[in-house]
């Protein structure tokens, strides 16, 4: 029984019908933010003419992010080290860089929880079984 209101509860945050309605209410605006975040501090050099490092973020739609989960992932990666933009182009400030990071990753475990839910786990089960157990 218990198994399955944590596999209910995991469907419902993953769809987020059990958020907060002012967590759903806010999420356009945070894509829009991510955009103009984007927009601004990104795309002069990651755009599809000139491809900087193989990256065309302004072809990529972060509302989106399951799409291309290892591009937002390495994007994440390099805004939590500030690495990017370079020195001597604009960078946003630390909070900015923080709340940018954040809501990517909100979306990749979003996406990430969703993906997960739809795995066949009583296929994999057995096999899980045989292996946590220790040998005869």
């Amino acid at each position: 029984m218990s198994r399955r209101l944590s596999c209910l509860a995991a469907g419902l945050l993953a769809t987020g019908l059990a958020a907060p309605s002012g967590a759903r209410a806010g999420a356009p605006q945070s894509v829009a933010s991510v955009d103009a975040f984007l927009s601004r501090y990104c795309t002069a050099c990651h755009n599809e003419r000139l491809r900087t490092a193989g990256l065309a973020l302004d072809t990529l739609d972060p509302s989106d992010v399951a799409a291309q989960p290892e591009v937002w992932e390495q994007v994440v990666r390099k805004l939590r080290g500030a690495v990017m933009p370079p020195i001597g182009r604009p960078r946003p400030g630390e909070a900015e860089y923080d709340r940018i990071a954040s809501r990517l990753e909100a979306e990749l475990d979003g996406a990430w929880a969703a993906a997960a839910s739809r795995w066949p786990i009583r296929r994999y089960k057995p096999s899980i079984r045989r292996r946590a157990s220790p040998p005869p």
